[in-house]
Parts: structure tokens; sequence; C-alpha cells
């Protein structure tokens, strides 16, 4: 494991001991970077350009990772900083080749910079602590080159920021790349993401966070329903990824056109989330991910753990939605028209 991840890790193992130790962790560095600041009050601005990056985990699912790594795209763009890429472990680094076109941490850390580590700045974004540290960022003056490195599992709530960026690279690396596309034609293709793979053995064990993240058939299956009686039976083409036995499965044989990808490989699974004109979501980073990548209309569950944008694409499933049928056709028939689907 390369340094930069390895040394990571360890801080993130070391703050995720106890809240209390992540807290000591953050007063430090916000006490640094403050005597940082008045140390270099005067003198010239930044050399341009001055740099953020962030170190993806390496050891948590890829949707966590990726925002990390969004999450410097997305500060960079709010305090005037020029992003700097760490490559993603592979194989993802090559499948959505964020780094295309970008300068690499190795080679300007090769220029020996001034590395200012930011304090972890907690979910939701804070707009004190987000005013702060801009505050201070913007108080620096050095003539060396300077980079800012966030805080190990920081992650900005609103995702959506990076959205063009993220998709802009994504779908680039696709033309070199391509990936086949589950696409009926002239259908309404409607992509279903039902999170089953890890959190069935922490439901059968009862261990876990896993009722935060299991999602009942029904809802997936009354969902599908509203959105084949809106676009028309024959006009909507379904597909279902997921993981488990068919036999699992078989109350979705009501719908008019349904193919099951299950078990299916996890680049094209991505891809064609990504690719669908609706995408129905579970409380998972993988089927958060690719909405952020996406064009077309995003369902999920509220609350959520992560940001849903108010966009009229995004569609959000909250609590009384299951038993008012009337709330939920309405926000359908918004977001579908919205894209010209209906």
């Amino acid at each position: 494991m390369p340094a930069p991840y390895r040394n990571s890790l360890i801080l993130n193992r070391v703050a995720d001991t106890s809240p209390s130790l992540r807290g000591l962790m953050c007063r430090y560095l916000w006490r640094r970077l403050e005597k940082q600041v008045q140390r270099l009050s005067s003198g010239a601005a930044l050399v341009q350009p001055a740099y953020l990056l962030a170190i993806p985990h390496c050891t948590t699912g890829i949707g966590h990772s990726v925002m990390e790594l969004n999450t410097a795209v997305v500060r960079a763009q709010r305090w005037g900083l020029k992003y700097l890429h760490m490559p993603l472990r592979e194989p993802w680094e090559g499948f959505f080749s964020f780094g295309d076109d970008e300068d690499q941490s190795a080679d300007v850390m090769a220029r020996k910079p001034i590395i200012i580590d930011l304090p972890y700045v907690p979910l939701p974004d804070e707009p004190e602590q987000e005013s702060r540290l801009n505050d201070l960022i913007q108080g620096f003056r050095s003539e060396q080159l300077v980079v800012f490195r966030l805080f190990p599992k920081t992650s900005a709530f609103a995702q959506s920021e990076g959205s063009s960026f993220l998709r802009g690279k994504y779908m680039k690396r696709r033309i070199e790349d391509p990936i086949e596309n589950l696409l009926g034609d002239g259908k309404v293709n409607v992509a279903i993401h039902i999170r089953r793979g890890d959190i069935m053995p922490m439901m059968k064990a009862g261990v876990g966070s896993w009722r935060e993240r299991y999602v009942d058939l029904d809802y997936f299956v009354e969902l599908a329903k509203e959105v084949e009686a809106l676009c028309g039976r024959n006009r909507v083409c379904f597909n279902i990824f997921s993981q488990g036995d068919l036999a699992d499965f078989k109350v979705f044989d009501c719908l008019s056109n349904v193919h099951y990808r299950l078990d299916y490989d996890v680049f094209a699974s991505f891809h064609n989330l990504v690719m669908a004109d609706v995408l129905i979501g579970s409380p998972s980073s993988f089927s958060y991910l690719p909405s952020l990548f996406s064009d077309g209309v995003k369902i999920f569950r509220s609350p959520f753990w992560h940001d849903l944008p108010g966009e009229p694409e995004w569609v959000r499933f909250e609590d009384g939605d299951d038993v008012d049928r009337a709330s939920v056709r309405f926000k359908l028939t918004a977001a579908l028209k919205h894209k010209k689907l209906i």
C-alpha cells in the first residue's frame, strides 16, 4: 500500500477510536492552521495554483471513496483552489479516469510544496466552519507552492456540486472504453438497484446497521408500477440490479418488460445505472454515486444520509408516501415531465 494511503488509513483508525480523540485532533489542526496564517499573513499572495488534495479511503466501498475525492473537487471550486488528483485504488481508477488532464499528486509532491493539513468539517456541511476554513485559506501568503490537504474521511454533503466534473470525466472515458448499454430502443429505461449482497448476512446475524439500508421489495415494486402507469405499460423497460436468487425477485413479474441482472458485472451495473432514464436507488453509496453522474430522473427514500438536491429530476420518497399514493404520483409526474419522458 503506497505511503499516502497507508498514513491516511492509520490516521482514520486513530481518529475513529473515539469521538473525543477525533475532536482533539481537529482542535489541534484548527490551532495550527490559525498560527500558520498569522505567521504568513504578510507578503505576496499565494503562488497559483494552490492545490486542494483528498486521499480517498482505500478500504471502504467505492462510493465512499469517490465521494471523498469529489469533496476535493467541490471545495476546490468553493475556495478558488485547484483540484489535485490522488488516484483511486485499481481497477476503479482506470474505470473512472478522474485524473485525466488533472495535475497528479505524485508530480506536485515531488516539487516539495508546503503541505497544510485542514481540520475535519463534519456532515452535513456546516456554513460557519466552511466560512472559517475559507477565510483562513484566503489568508495564506507564500511564495512557495501550497497544497491544502483534507482531513481523512472528509465528505461534503452537497456532492451534486461536483456532478459536471464526475459526469464529464466518466463519459469521456466511456467513449474510449465503451460498455454495453442495456437500453430498450424507444423505451423509457428504468434501472432499479436493490441493495442485498452486503446486508443480508448482517440481517441474518442481527448485527450491524442493516435496518438503515434494507428496503423491502414491495417499495420498489410499487414505485415501478407507478412509473409504468405514467409512462405507458408498453413504453417501459425495467432492469433490476441486485444479488441473490431469481426466485426471491418474482414479485417483479407483474411488470410488463423486466430483466433481472442478478450478480451482474459491477462495472456494467454501475454504467447502466448511470445511463438509465429513471434510476430507483437504495440506501447505498453504490446507488447514490451513479445518480451524481446521471442525466435522468433519480428516486430515493428520504431521509437519506446523502444530500438529495431540490432540482426537479430528483424525487424524494418521504415518510407517508407509501400511504399517500397521490403524493408519489404527483412527484413522479413532475420529474418525468421535466425530463420529457411523458
